[in-house]
């Protein structure tokens, strides 16, 4: 039960951060 939990988070925290990373790249490629 726990660990179903805990993966989820885990997942958030991934999609979280390729979303970061995306629009970083975004930033950037408009920056230049």
């Amino acid at each position: 039960c726990i660990s179903i939990i805990v993966s989820i988070e885990a997942l958030k925290e991934f999609l979280n951060d390729k979303k970061e990373k995306k629009s970083k790249d975004t930033l950037a490629k408009a920056a230049r």
